[in-house]
């Protein structure tokens, strides 16, 4: 426990002395002293112990003064009571701050969680309308080929359309030229014949002619 507590304000007014007598006690040594962020603290139970063997000392001093150190005395008790209520109060706040910091990491913690989960539903419904994409990508693809093909398909009929009325045309232009050609060989066979026939009744008649004469 450090019992050091007493500022030089305190302790100058305890001993009822200006700051700059006390300072000189400081240099004398008279007191225990001890140094906190730069600051002058006395030993408590040291002072008091002074106050009282001076308090003895002086016992013929007026009661005036001797009223005058009880006051202090007193106020300096009511100032230490104020001291430790504030260092209750402090204690009190820093462990309000305590609470507050604890909450505050659970609060990040649960941040930091839902943040996870959302952002792992995020990825999973994101891979999944990716896929959709694709599939739908896939769809479009076939939707145009097919449609390439059913345009060739019909380019091919109407194509094949035409290429049936050509064979039909030279169907017919083959039997024309069928029943033409059957028609002039029936003539030339007739002539033919005829040919032959006058040929004979030609030699018939000079034989005959021959015989006669």
């Amino acid at each position: 426990m450090d019992y050091y507590t007493l500022d030089r304000k305190n302790v100058a007014s305890m001993l009822d002395v200006s700051l700059r007598t006390l300072d000189r006690y400081i240099s004398k040594k008279m007191f225990s002293t001890k140094k906190k962020k730069g600051k002058v603290f006395f030993h408590e139970a040291e002072i008091v112990d002074y106050i009282q063997e001076r308090n003895v000392e002086s016992v013929d001093v007026g009661s005036q003064k001797q009223s005058t150190r009880l006051r202090q005395t007193q106020e300096w008790f009511d100032e230490e009571v104020s001291q430790n209520n504030h260092g209750e109060n402090m204690a009190k706040d820093m462990s309000f701050s305590h609470r507050m910091v604890s909450q505050d990491i659970v609060a990040a913690e649960i941040h930091q969680k839902m943040y996870e989960t959302i952002n792992d539903l995020y990825v999973a419904q994101q891979k999944d309308l990716n896929a959709s994409y694709k599939y739908i990508g896939e769809l479009e693809y076939k939707i145009q080929e097919s449609t390439r093909l059913l345009a060739t398909a019909e380019v091919h009929a109407g194509h094949q359309e035409d290429l049936e009325k050509q064979v039909s045309q030279l169907s017919a232009q083959a039997g024309y030229a069928d029943q033409k050609l059957e028609k002039m060989s029936s003539e030339v066979l007739l002539k033919r014949i005829y040919f032959t026939l006058f040929v004979v009744t030609v030699f018939s008649f000079s034989l005959l002619f021959a015989l006669t004469f």
